[in-house]
């Protein structure tokens, strides 16, 4: 039987639009992974004994991808297939094609998602680092396939979505909707970073092959071992550096514009600033300050003075800890989020849902004043409207959320961004 299977399931249809898509999938894996890992595309023929090689594929398989296009909700077969993948949870995904209702179908229970560039990315992201950890690839196969999957994956989205198109009218007008929301989420991510994380990977795989040879030497018996082992604990300690840094870089590249369908059209952050997950405080600045501090949130410590509306660009710490397409929300976009959002308390922080079902989580991170305080109990988020000299307005909540009420300027609060690309 053969490894490492993804197995894709699908269903035919006059328009053959299940296994042209299938097709697109099964090519696009071959060109990242080449021999690494094989694809099985499901296409269940009983008269021809098929089912017997379906099986061995289904429970063979380490990975699912379930393409679901209107018809296939009516497919026995695709209800089988989705059944035994269930056992891999965790490595199954579900890509809907045109009108696919998620309340009316189980295949929501599993990793449901829009279909989209940045979808296919994070669900191959997660395909690599499982391949790492049970040693089918190394570090430099690793390099290797991140580099194809960054002119696959446009060309898979690309030739999917012409194929989609033909399943109804409306589903290429919705395509082109969301393009531009794509393109938006795309632009946030920094180019440069993504080169970075490649050089750190090539850095770590030198570093760990460098490990391994000066491991070597600790059987040598000469004066050389001490000065070896010295210089084994200086790489070991330079690879937790490089992998800690490709993971921070890695996390502020997962960063996302949120619609919640908001009359403003503003997009939010899906998390704070500083932060590698929503769940996460991130940072904590005082108003106008770019940088955490260190120390204690006093006016001691506190470093800008000037007075104006709202906060310039350069003072602006979404912007400046990001890039030019996010800034610090203002008191009235505040007002928007309570006025037209639904809030849930959710343990430790507030799930904030639009009425277009999409949603943002504001965890209580408490704030410095001038030590950290309130941490899980109260949120506090500063906005870029100012007051006066020492005042600024700020989003406070607690069990029960309230209006954006002002406070100290110097006072250490996460921030949460708005999208604000033109």
């Amino acid at each position: 039987m053969k490894k490492n299977i993804v197995f894709i399931s699908w269903h035919s249809d006059k328009q053959e639009i299940g296994k042209k898509i299938s097709k697109c999938f099964r090519d696009c894996f071959g060109n990242i992974f080449g021999k690494e890992i094989s694809v099985f595309a499901s296409h269940v023929d009983i008269k021809h004994g098929w089912t017997k090689e379906l099986s061995d594929a289904l429970y063979g398989s380490k990975y699912g991808i379930i393409l679901l296009t209107p018809q296939a909700l009516d497919s026995a077969w695709m209800y089988y297939e989705f059944g035994v993948l269930r056992r891999i949870p965790e490595h199954v995904w579900c890509f809907p094609f045109g009108n696919v209702s998620r309340e009316k179908t189980p295949f929501s229970i599993n990793q449901y998602l829009e279909f989209s560039e940045e979808e296919l990315k994070k669900m191959l992201d997660l395909i690599i680092k499982k391949e790492l950890s049970d040693n089918v690839i190394g570090w430099d196969e690793c390099i290797s396939i991140r580099k194809q999957i960054e002119t696959e994956v446009p060309k898979l989205y690309s030739e999917v979505r012409k194929i989609a198109a033909d399943i109804d009218n409306s589903y290429e007008r919705n395509y082109i909707i969301r393009e531009k929301y794509y393109q938006m989420v795309k632009n946030v991510k920094d180019i440069t970073a993504n080169q970075r994380i490649i050089e750190l990977e090539a850095e770590v795989a030198k570093y760990k092959k460098q490990l391994i040879l000066n491991g070597n030497t600790e059987s040598e018996k000469d004066k050389k071992i001490s000065q070896k082992v010295a210089e084994i604990a200086t790489l070991n300690t330079r690879i937790t550096e490089l992998e800690s840094e490709l993971k921070k870089k890695s996390a502020s590249n997962d960063r996302k514009a949120i619609d919640l369908g908001l009359p403003s059209g503003t997009l939010w952050a899906d998390r704070n600033i500083g932060a590698a997950s929503p769940e996460e405080a991130g940072d904590y600045f005082a108003w106008g300050e770019i940088e955490p501090k260190n120390g204690k949130y006093t006016w001691d410590t506190y470093k800008y003075n000037d007075n104006p509306e709202t906060l310039p660009s350069s003072h602006d710490a979404a912007t400046q800890n990001w890039d030019s397409d996010w800034r610090m929300p203002t008191k009235e976009q505040f007002y928007e989020l309570l006025k037209y959002c639904k809030w849930t308390w959710k343990g430790k922080g507030y799930e904030v849902k639009g009425k277009n079902g999409n949603s943002i989580f504001l965890p209580a991170a408490g704030a410095k004043w001038p030590t950290l305080k309130d941490e899980g109990q109260l949120g506090l988020y500063w906005s870029s409207s100012h007051d006066d000299d020492v005042l600024a307005w700020y989003l406070f909540f607690g069990s029960d959320h309230n209006l954006p009420p002002i406070d100290f300027r110097d006072c250490g609060f996460p921030v949460r961004a708005v999208w604000c690309k033109e």
